[in-house]
């Protein structure tokens, strides 16, 4: 019996070498997979990094700049100690959600001083300042607090390691000590004060015995202090007094609050006075501030959950104390919910993302199937199936891995340029550097972009290596035969393409793009693009074969080569031709997006506001319409009331006005109203002072329709009184310049009037004669004033003056800023307008990459063509002429395609975007074709691609000849 030879399986490390060695010698076909792979993973990781980056830095802003996010105090009439206050503190300090928490006692304090007059009783409401006693509000603490709390305020000196004959002064303090006394309190100073431990009820005057003070003397001054903000939670356990402090009839001044403070350190009392004054005094709080590193580490996406779990436990388990905070923190969450959501950007890019996938796979794919003689030569040469396959296995290993390693680097240069977008192409170069330096890479994040970008490329990559492996030696040796020009009517490929572009556009309109909807057809977008990119390219290759063929008045003989060669390699240049258009589509559609988007927005924002000049302010007689009118420019203005309403069991506003001035001021649009114009609708109820205009919902609902009666109760000009009365609907509207949609429940998302601050709220508002309301509920002021003016130039004087007034804003279009009313827009904005530039930029890397990739690989296959070319007598400058031509009329031709799709495909997606978007437009898309912005960026990279097809047209013209024709 003949024995079976034993087969060996070779060294295990020659595939290893093998492999980097072909990665060697391959380094463009490499570098451009690698590249293109790359893009495929940069971008959702780039959109994941930007959202955990800035929720990241968002909330570590928040704790910089708010000291404690919640204060505990005893509830109803409990004493510091009957409510177990300092079970309360033995409790936090064993709780890891907080870093921190603080007793405060807080009192009354007396300057004294032997200049100073002295004082035998002492009133909190009396006119103290007219009788020479200035008196403040002493907060005691210990330095750790002090330290933490130093950040909410704007200091001069010295505000840390305060010792027990040290005080820091507010501002205020100062001040009114200087109207008081002709003091002047500076850093350095020393003053004397009494320490009030019993403070007298309002109204009663008590002996020095009474109140119990303790006396200390000659404190320096250390540190000034103005609070940044009057919100913050110490702000509001320490509020002010309005007390009238010169004269018993005049105006009262705001004092003994934080603004009117002092503070020193707790050891520069006694333990038993710190007792008493936590007791009698103002009271005693616990602050507590979270531990941001805790947070973090249990989720970001449930901050505000876990913080609001502590307060609850906190109540639950001592139910005699009240724990307030969280006020600013709520806001925080609307910020991080915005990141949140703006992760659904990603499905933006889809296009580009997929275009990466799919060029990678048929890169990857023509790469190693063009090599099937090299694999028959080691396959002769003794290679086995196992080496053979191991080679191909490490080579997209490795390919993936040096993808991955780009994409983070494309990621981490990329994430900081969405954040710091302040608009289109442009940036904010500290915020660059602020997101740079704090840049978060969440594991889900590279888990899901590694899942997607890599595992296709890695299993296609092995399934062509075992495809080719298994073929028999020397089977690939043989040479292919010559692809033969098509001859097919272009009209096919263009009339296919006519009636896919035509669906795209009218599914939106048949399905609402909302929600989940707006996702699905944005996936069904992306689907018809890339059809829409091939029938395209597939008419455009015809078209330009035509167009080459009758320049022969110009390049001569070229022009046929041109021709045929555009007809006969199909293979070649479609795959080059539907990349290009894509890149450059995607980039013509993200700009039409950004522009429309944007233009939404001022949209949205010019009626919210109402007018050319929103005024609001403290309450003024409806008569300040003529001191506006006294400014230059202002042509007319009107006061709007607003007061709560109740019909059955629906909570309103309601908003009163004067029908004919709103009418000539107000920014109405033709779908205000639904019952009539503006015009007829706010003539009737001018006609009617006792008419209503309603919702179109709320009439449905109330089954109410115009000429009947609505029965509807109203607030007063007196809070404590309300109204009722039988009003007659005299019209129907959606929504109205200055209040919002009418209707709140026929919103599917926060509108952008409401991020603004200028949606009424409840369940919508109702339109009223104001003449009525004034007469019947008694208003004669006005917070609310719309103005309209002739130049915008004009009206500088007039927003100066009022600005100056306490408690008056004025908003106009052109100086809103949106970042510092509504962060979450101009979150999602910056979003939109960085996520496009990062866009460009990765298009503009695989346009380039594939021109490298297909016309390299062409211009290889073709060696013997040129080669016959020189041999028949062409130079070497009349082949680099006629394969750069050959070659520009591929990229001409994507041209021409792209700017039709991007037109066409950038209209549809703006619409797609606004349906994902957080927030819901009250009036609908704008359409925006930023056309000179496309003009600039399409012949950009329409320049770049055409003359990077110079660099294969050289190589084509440094063929030999006679190398070329010997290996034939």
């Amino acid at each position: 019996m003949t024995k079976q030879p034993k087969m060996l399986k070779g060294n295990r490390w020659w595939s290893l070498g093998y492999a980097l060695s072909s990665l060697k010698n391959y380094p463009v076909r490499n570098a451009g997979i690698a590249i293109i792979l790359a893009i495929g993973i940069a971008l959702p990781t780039t959109v994941f990094i930007w959202s955990d980056t800035g929720t990241r830095i968002v909330i570590e802003d928040y704790f910089d700049e708010v000291a404690f996010q919640y204060v505990a105090y005893p509830a109803g009439h409990n004493s510091y100690f009957t409510a177990d206050m300092p079970q309360v503190q033995e409790y936090t300090e064993s709780v890891n959600v907080l870093e921190h928490s603080s007793r405060v006692g807080t009192t009354i304090g007396i300057l004294t001083g032997e200049e100073l007059p002295d004082y035998s009783s002492y009133a909190i409401t009396n006119t103290n300042y007219l009788a020479g006693l200035k008196d403040m509000r002493v907060i005691v603490a210990e330095n750790d607090f002090i330290d933490i709390w130093s950040r909410e305020f704007i200091t001069e000196g010295n505000f840390s390691d305060l010792s027990v004959d040290e005080i820091l002064v507010s501002e205020q303090f100062c001040e009114y000590t200087r109207q008081v006394h002709g003091l002047t309190i500076e850093v350095g100073s020393k003053i004397s004060l009494d320490v009030i431990k019993r403070i007298p009820g309002a109204g009663e005057v008590w002996s020095k015995t009474q109140l119990n003070v303790r006396s200390l003397g000659n404190l320096t001054v250390v540190g000034v202090y103005t609070p940044k903000s009057l919100s913050s939670i110490a702000a509001q356990v320490f509020p002010n007094i309005m007390r009238r402090n010169w004269d018993p009839f005049g105006f009262p001044d705001p004092v003994l609050g934080l603004s009117d403070s002092v503070i020193i350190n707790e050891d520069a009392l006694p333990e038993g006075d710190m007792n008493e004054l936590v007791v009698h005094g103002f009271g005693g709080y616990l602050f507590m501030r979270a531990s941001i590193s805790t947070l973090i580490t249990m989720g970001t996406d449930r901050l505000v959950t876990n913080l609001e779990s502590f307060q609850e436990s906190l109540q639950e388990q001592f139910p005699d104390v009240d724990c307030d905070g969280l006020g600013a923190i709520w806001e925080l969450e609307n910020t991080i919910n915005t990141f949140i959501a703006s992760r659904v950007l990603s499905v933006i890019v889809f296009p580009i993302m997929i275009m990466s996938l799919m060029l990678t796979l048929f890169t990857s794919e023509t790469s190693v199937s063009r090599r099937k003689v090299e694999i028959s030569a080691l396959r002769a040469k003794g290679a086995s199936f196992n080496q053979v396959f191991s080679t191909f296995m490490y080579e997209s290993l490795f390919l993936c891995i040096i993808g991955f390693v780009i994409a983070l680097g494309l990621s981490v240069i990329m994430a900081p340029l969405i954040g710091s977008s302040t608009g289109l192409f442009v940036f904010d170069v500290s915020l660059y550097m602020t997101f740079s330096s704090n840049l978060t890479i969440s594991p889900v994040a590279l888990v899901i972009a590694g899942a997607i970008a890599m595992y296709l490329p890695s299993a296609y990559l092995l399934h062509v290596a075992r495809r080719i492996d298994v073929s028999e030696v020397g089977q690939p040796a043989g040479v292919d035969a010559e692809e033969g020009a098509e001859d097919i009517s272009a009209w096919k490929y263009t009339g296919g393409l006519a009636l896919l572009l035509a669906s795209l556009v009218i599914i939106p309109e048949i399905i609402a793009p909302l929600g989940v909807f707006a996702l699905l057809e944005i996936l069904i977008a992306t689907l018809v693009l890339f059809a829409a990119a091939y029938l395209g390219s597939r008419a455009m290759r015809l078209i330009t074969a035509r167009v080459s063929r009758g320049t022969s008045f110009v390049l001569g003989e070229k022009s046929l080569y041109m021709a045929q060669s555009l007809r006969k390699r199909k293979g070649q240049f479609i795959p080059l031709l539907v990349i290009l258009t894509l890149t450059l589509t995607t980039t013509t559609m993200m700009l039409i997006q950004v522009s429309t988007f944007e233009t939404t927005l001022q949209n949205e924002l010019d009626y919210s506001l109402g007018a050319d000049i929103r005024i609001e302010t403290a309450s003024k007689p409806f008569s300040f319409n003529e001191t506006l009118l006294h400014y230059p420019g202002v042509i007319e203005a009107t006061p709007l009331v607003e007061t709560w309403a109740t019909v059955g069991s629906q909570m309103l506003f309601m908003e009163s006005v004067d029908p004919l001035a709103y009418l000539r001021v107000a920014h109405f649009k033709e779908d205000s109203f639904v019952s009539g114009t503006p015009e007829e609708v706010l003539q009737a109820l001018d006609d009617n002072k006792y008419g209503i205009v309603i919702s179109e919902y709320h009439a449905i609902n109330w089954n109410k329709t115009i000429g009947q009666t609505v029965a509807v109760y109203y607030g007063s000009f007196d809070d404590e009184e309300s109204r009722y009365f039988h009003f007659e609907i005299v019209g129907l509207l959606k929504s109205a310049p200055g209040f919002g949609i009418a209707a709140t429940e026929e919103l599917v998302a926060p509108s952008f009037g409401s991020q603004f601050g200028f949606q009424a709220g409840a369940g919508g508002f109702v339109l009223t004669n104001l003449e009525f309301i004034s007469e019947s509920a008694g208003f004669v002021e006005a917070e609310t004033f719309l103005a309209d003016v002739s130049c915008f130039s004009d009206i500088t004087p007039l927003i100066n003056t009022l600005e100056l007034e306490r408690n008056t804003k004025v908003y106009t279009p052109q100086t809103f800023d949106i970042k510092s009313e509504s962060y979450s827009i101009q979150l999602f904005l910056s979003g939109i307008q960085g996520l496009t530039v990062v866009s460009f930029i990765m298009c503009a890397i695989m346009g380039l990459a594939s021109i490298a990739l297909f016309l390299g690989s062409a211009v290889l296959e073709r060696k013997s063509e040129y080669a016959l070319f020189r041999s028949l007598g062409g130079t070497k400058g009349q082949v680099v002429s006629m394969v750069f031509g050959e070659f520009s009329g591929i990229v001409i031709a994507a041209i021409a395609i792209s700017a039709i799709l991007g037109l066409v495909f950038g209209y549809v997606m703006a619409i797609l975007t606004l349906g994902v978007s957080p927030f819901s437009p009250i009036l609908g898309e704008v359409l925006s074709f930023p056309l000179s912005m496309m003009i600039v960026t399409l012949s950009l990279e329409s320049f770049v691609m055409i003359a990077s097809c110079y660099i294969p047209a050289r190589r084509a013209g440094q063929v030999n000849p006679a190398t070329a024709l010997r290996n034939l």
